[in-house]
Protein backbone atom coordinates (compact mmCIF):
# COMPACT_ATOMS: atom_id res chain seq x y z
CA UNK A 1 0.00 0.00 0.00
CA UNK A 2 1.22 3.40 -0.87
CA UNK A 3 2.32 5.72 2.22
CA UNK A 4 -0.19 8.15 3.00
CA UNK A 5 0.51 11.89 1.63
CA UNK A 6 1.82 14.62 3.72
CA UNK A 7 1.86 18.24 3.29
CA UNK A 8 3.32 20.63 5.87
CA UNK A 9 2.87 24.18 7.40
CA UNK A 10 5.15 26.60 8.94
CA UNK A 11 4.50 29.54 10.82
CA UNK A 12 6.71 32.28 12.80
CA UNK A 13 5.88 31.96 16.94
CA UNK A 14 8.06 34.76 18.52
CA UNK A 15 11.88 33.64 17.80
CA UNK A 16 10.59 30.23 16.82
CA UNK A 17 8.58 28.04 14.36
CA UNK A 18 5.58 26.72 14.53
CA UNK A 19 5.16 23.26 12.20
CA UNK A 20 2.10 21.03 11.71
CA UNK A 21 1.32 18.41 8.96
CA UNK A 22 -1.99 17.02 7.81
CA UNK A 23 -2.05 13.40 6.51
CA UNK A 24 -4.45 11.62 3.90
CA UNK A 25 -6.56 9.61 5.51
CA UNK A 26 -7.03 6.14 4.21
CA UNK A 27 -10.27 3.69 4.06
CA UNK A 28 -13.21 4.73 5.16
CA UNK A 29 -12.27 7.99 6.15
CA UNK A 30 -10.93 8.91 2.97
CA UNK A 31 -11.04 11.87 2.08
CA UNK A 32 -10.25 13.71 5.23
CA UNK A 33 -6.80 15.27 6.50
CA UNK A 34 -5.72 13.57 10.24
CA UNK A 35 -3.40 16.80 11.50
CA UNK A 36 -0.47 17.12 14.28
CA UNK A 37 1.12 19.95 15.49
CA UNK A 38 4.78 20.19 16.86
CA UNK A 39 6.28 21.86 19.64
CA UNK A 40 7.66 25.57 18.58
CA UNK A 41 11.40 24.48 17.71
CA UNK A 42 14.15 26.87 16.31
CA UNK A 43 14.68 26.85 12.60
CA UNK A 44 17.63 23.94 12.65
CA UNK A 45 15.10 21.57 14.88
CA UNK A 46 12.20 22.38 11.96
CA UNK A 47 14.58 21.81 8.90
CA UNK A 48 15.71 18.03 10.38
CA UNK A 49 11.84 17.29 10.86
CA UNK A 50 11.11 18.67 7.05
CA UNK A 51 14.08 16.18 6.09
CA UNK A 52 12.55 13.42 7.84
CA UNK A 53 9.00 13.82 6.98
CA UNK A 54 10.11 13.97 3.91
CA UNK A 55 6.41 16.02 2.65
CA UNK A 56 5.26 16.41 -0.62
CA UNK A 57 4.76 20.53 -0.34
CA UNK A 58 5.77 22.80 2.67
CA UNK A 59 3.80 26.12 2.84
CA UNK A 60 5.30 29.01 4.95
CA UNK A 61 3.43 31.84 6.36
CA UNK A 62 6.28 34.32 6.02
CA UNK A 63 8.03 35.38 3.90
CA UNK A 64 10.84 34.25 1.65
CA UNK A 65 13.56 35.49 0.46
CA UNK A 66 13.43 35.71 -3.57
CA UNK A 67 14.26 32.76 -5.70
CA UNK A 68 17.68 34.07 -7.32
CA UNK A 69 18.93 34.97 -4.05
CA UNK A 70 18.23 31.17 -2.76
CA UNK A 71 20.14 29.77 -5.98
CA UNK A 72 23.07 31.09 -4.97
CA UNK A 73 23.05 29.19 -1.53
CA UNK A 74 24.13 31.86 0.38
CA UNK A 75 22.35 32.54 3.40
CA UNK A 76 23.22 35.82 4.11
CA UNK A 77 22.96 36.99 0.66
CA UNK A 78 19.47 35.45 0.84
CA UNK A 79 18.43 37.15 3.94
CA UNK A 80 20.29 40.44 2.74
CA UNK A 81 18.35 40.53 -0.39
CA UNK A 82 14.76 39.98 1.14
CA UNK A 83 15.40 42.37 3.49
CA UNK A 84 15.85 45.00 0.82
CA UNK A 85 13.85 43.86 -1.89
CA UNK A 86 10.62 46.21 -1.02
CA UNK A 87 6.98 45.72 -2.35
CA UNK A 88 6.64 42.68 -4.71
CA UNK A 89 3.55 42.13 -7.23
CA UNK A 90 2.08 39.50 -4.89
CA UNK A 91 2.09 42.07 -2.30
CA UNK A 92 0.50 44.66 -3.91
CA UNK A 93 -2.19 42.63 -5.11
CA UNK A 94 -3.01 41.13 -2.15
CA UNK A 95 -3.23 44.24 -0.96
CA UNK A 96 -5.59 45.10 -2.96
CA UNK A 97 -7.51 42.16 -2.01
CA UNK A 98 -7.46 43.60 1.55
CA UNK A 99 -5.13 40.98 2.86
CA UNK A 100 -1.76 42.41 4.60
CA UNK A 101 1.40 40.83 2.77
CA UNK A 102 3.98 38.66 4.79
CA UNK A 103 6.89 39.95 7.18
CA UNK A 104 9.96 38.48 6.71
CA UNK A 105 11.45 35.68 8.68
CA UNK A 106 15.15 35.39 8.49
CA UNK A 107 14.87 31.83 11.15
CA UNK A 108 11.86 30.54 8.28
CA UNK A 109 13.82 31.09 5.64
CA UNK A 110 16.62 28.97 7.09
CA UNK A 111 13.99 26.26 7.77
CA UNK A 112 13.17 25.61 4.08
CA UNK A 113 16.39 25.96 2.49
CA UNK A 114 16.87 22.97 1.63
CA UNK A 115 13.65 22.20 -0.43
CA UNK A 116 12.60 23.54 -3.96
CA UNK A 117 10.83 26.68 -4.54
CA UNK A 118 7.64 26.54 -6.69
CA UNK A 119 9.01 29.26 -8.47
CA UNK A 120 11.44 26.98 -10.20
CA UNK A 121 8.43 24.70 -11.62
CA UNK A 122 6.71 27.85 -13.01
CA UNK A 123 6.71 28.72 -17.17
CA UNK A 124 7.37 31.58 -18.39
CA UNK A 125 3.88 32.23 -18.61
CA UNK A 126 3.23 31.79 -14.93
CA UNK A 127 1.92 28.68 -15.33
CA UNK A 128 2.57 25.52 -12.74
CA UNK A 129 2.49 22.20 -13.89
CA UNK A 130 -0.58 20.82 -13.08
CA UNK A 131 1.05 18.30 -10.06
CA UNK A 132 4.41 20.09 -8.87
CA UNK A 133 7.47 17.03 -8.41
CA UNK A 134 7.56 16.33 -4.17
CA UNK A 135 9.71 18.55 -1.90
CA UNK A 136 8.80 22.09 -3.25
CA UNK A 137 8.32 25.09 -0.91
CA UNK A 138 6.20 27.92 -1.41
CA UNK A 139 4.87 31.09 0.87
CA UNK A 140 1.36 32.20 1.42
CA UNK A 141 -0.59 34.49 3.20
CA UNK A 142 -2.60 33.10 6.24
CA UNK A 143 -5.32 35.46 6.06
CA UNK A 144 -5.42 34.89 2.65
CA UNK A 145 -5.54 31.05 3.27
CA UNK A 146 -8.60 31.56 5.12
CA UNK A 147 -10.09 33.91 3.03
CA UNK A 148 -10.29 31.67 0.61
CA UNK A 149 -11.48 28.98 2.64
CA UNK A 150 -14.10 31.14 3.93
CA UNK A 151 -15.48 33.12 0.83
CA UNK A 152 -14.62 36.81 2.89
CA UNK A 153 -11.69 37.71 4.96
CA UNK A 154 -11.54 36.15 8.62
CA UNK A 155 -12.08 38.87 11.42
CA UNK A 156 -9.14 39.35 13.35
CA UNK A 157 -7.20 36.93 15.17
CA UNK A 158 -7.23 38.87 18.43
CA UNK A 159 -11.20 38.31 18.06
CA UNK A 160 -12.74 35.54 19.71
CA UNK A 161 -14.79 35.76 16.32
CA UNK A 162 -11.82 35.67 14.15
CA UNK A 163 -10.32 32.64 16.02
CA UNK A 164 -14.03 30.41 15.88
CA UNK A 165 -13.95 31.43 11.87
CA UNK A 166 -10.29 29.88 11.56
CA UNK A 167 -11.32 26.77 13.28
CA UNK A 168 -14.63 26.61 11.63
CA UNK A 169 -13.05 26.77 8.37
CA UNK A 170 -10.50 24.17 9.12
CA UNK A 171 -13.56 21.95 9.83
CA UNK A 172 -15.23 22.02 6.70
CA UNK A 173 -11.94 21.60 5.39
CA UNK A 174 -12.14 17.95 6.46
CA UNK A 175 -9.37 18.55 9.01
CA UNK A 176 -9.29 16.51 11.51
CA UNK A 177 -6.41 17.06 14.71
CA UNK A 178 -5.35 14.04 16.78
CA UNK A 179 -5.10 14.08 20.21
CA UNK A 180 -7.48 16.75 20.98
CA UNK A 181 -9.25 19.50 20.16
CA UNK A 182 -8.13 22.42 18.02
CA UNK A 183 -9.70 24.92 20.39
CA UNK A 184 -7.25 23.85 22.56
CA UNK A 185 -4.50 24.77 20.40
CA UNK A 186 -2.61 27.98 20.11
CA UNK A 187 -3.68 30.36 17.46
CA UNK A 188 -0.44 29.73 15.62
CA UNK A 189 -1.40 25.98 15.51
CA UNK A 190 -4.29 26.82 13.78
CA UNK A 191 -2.28 29.24 11.33
CA UNK A 192 -0.15 26.43 10.89
CA UNK A 193 -2.26 23.61 10.27
CA UNK A 194 -4.00 26.52 7.68
CA UNK A 195 -0.54 26.36 5.73
CA UNK A 196 -0.69 22.61 5.86
CA UNK A 197 -3.84 22.55 4.40
CA UNK A 198 -2.59 24.67 1.69
CA UNK A 199 0.59 22.16 0.87
CA UNK A 200 -1.76 19.40 0.41
CA UNK A 201 -3.85 21.61 -2.30
CA UNK A 202 -0.43 22.88 -3.78
CA UNK A 203 0.53 19.35 -4.29
CA UNK A 204 -2.61 18.03 -5.96
CA UNK A 205 -2.83 21.23 -8.07
CA UNK A 206 -5.85 22.70 -6.68
CA UNK A 207 -3.84 26.20 -5.62
CA UNK A 208 -3.72 29.48 -7.36
CA UNK A 209 -0.30 31.27 -7.84
CA UNK A 210 -0.41 34.90 -7.25
CA UNK A 211 2.71 37.36 -8.26
CA UNK A 212 6.28 37.24 -10.49
CA UNK A 213 8.48 34.22 -10.64
CA UNK A 214 11.64 36.58 -10.45
CA UNK A 215 10.31 38.49 -7.27
CA UNK A 216 8.55 35.37 -5.34
CA UNK A 217 4.82 34.17 -5.46
CA UNK A 218 2.46 33.35 -2.86
CA UNK A 219 -0.13 30.35 -3.52
CA UNK A 220 -3.80 30.23 -2.55
CA UNK A 221 -5.81 27.55 -2.10
CA UNK A 222 -8.28 26.87 -5.25
CA UNK A 223 -8.21 28.09 -8.62
CA UNK A 224 -10.40 30.45 -8.55
CA UNK A 225 -8.74 34.13 -9.75
CA UNK A 226 -7.94 36.68 -6.62
CA UNK A 227 -10.88 38.75 -6.05
CA UNK A 228 -11.00 41.35 -3.31
CA UNK A 229 -12.81 39.60 0.08
CA UNK A 230 -15.78 40.93 1.50
CA UNK A 231 -15.74 42.04 5.08
CA UNK A 232 -19.24 42.58 5.93
CA UNK A 233 -21.09 39.98 8.18
CA UNK A 234 -17.80 38.47 9.33
CA UNK A 235 -18.56 40.30 12.84
CA UNK A 236 -21.88 41.22 14.52
CA UNK A 237 -22.30 44.72 14.95
CA UNK A 238 -22.60 45.77 18.99
CA UNK A 239 -23.12 48.80 20.74
CA UNK A 240 -20.30 50.86 22.53
CA UNK A 241 -19.97 53.93 24.46
CA UNK A 242 -18.77 56.78 23.48
CA UNK A 243 -16.41 58.21 25.34
CA UNK A 244 -17.07 62.24 26.80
Amino acid sequence: MAAPLIACGVVPLGGLLQLALVEQRRGEHAGALDALTFEPGEASAVRRELASLAPVAVVCGYRLPPPESVSTGDPQAAEGAAANTGERTCDRLLAEAGVRPNAWCAEGAQAVADLRRIESCVSAGGTLAARPPAGVVAESVVDGIFGRLLGVRPPARRHPFGVRARIEALGRAAVRLRGGSPWDRRIEEIEALACALCAFELAAGNCLLVGERAEGMVVLPGREPLRRFETRGAVPLVERLALP
